[in-house]
């Protein structure tokens, strides 16, 4: 397999099925057996977007540094939301106990049939650009648009006719990078696919 290489990635977490903040702690727990986490948002309560005779989400977006492809983190998230409780066979925007999307890979832009990268909707959603702007520094520029994440969210703003908030109200602060669980919780597997680390130097 060829090695990849380190790439800083960008995972918006949601769920409005079950004990967020507890599947979120759960869900961090897993990733972080797979790859570096960096920083975390604080996490967010939001109004369902697409289908809205549902609760409201938690959202969040977490920053971290992976060896592995896009791919591979594709077939990673799938299964770390599979374990929740998540029906993949559902229609699309149900209500779900967790849904992982990967915003950013690095500067790279993926377009393929089920792997599209920045993630399409991201430039839409504000439950995602408002955590995303906290973990983003002032040299990442979107690889689409060229633009800041903060001005991504201005844009959206002025689109909806909007003022630009000086300072968005989490309603739970960051939580501390260390996972908050010393092992995975049950019915979880702490290895779900093979991922491309670094070589021994």
């Amino acid at each position: 397999m060829e090695m990849a290489d380190r790439q800083v990635i960008y995972i918006g977490m949601g769920s409005n099925v079950g004990d967020s903040n507890q599947i979120f702690d759960k869900a961090i727990n897993v990733l972080a057996q797979h790859i570096e986490i960096q920083q975390q948002s604080h996490r967010f309560v939001t109004k369902a977007m697409y289908n809205t005779q549902q609760d409201d989400f938690l959202n969040m977006v977490i920053r971290a540094a992976t060896f592995a492809s896009a791919r591979q983190l594709l077939t990673l998230f799938k299964n770390i939301e599979q374990n929740f409780g998540r029906d993949l066979q559902a229609a699309r925007y149900a209500p779900r106990p967790l849904d992982m999307d990967l915003l950013f890979y690095g500067n790279h832009i993926i377009d393929e049939d089920d792997l599209k990268v920045p993630h399409p909707l991201l430039y839409e959603r504000k439950f995602v650009l408002e955590p995303l702007v906290q973990v983003t520094s002032n040299d990442f520029y979107d690889p689409h648009s060229g633009k800041r994440v903060t001005q991504l969210l201005a844009d959206l703003f002025r689109k909806q006719g909007k003022t630009i908030p000086l300072n968005a109200k989490p309603v739970h602060q960051s939580r501390a990078i260390k996972p908050l669980y010393e092992k995975a919780p049950p019915n979880v597997p702490t290895k779900i696919i093979p991922l491309v680390r670094r070589p021994n130097p």
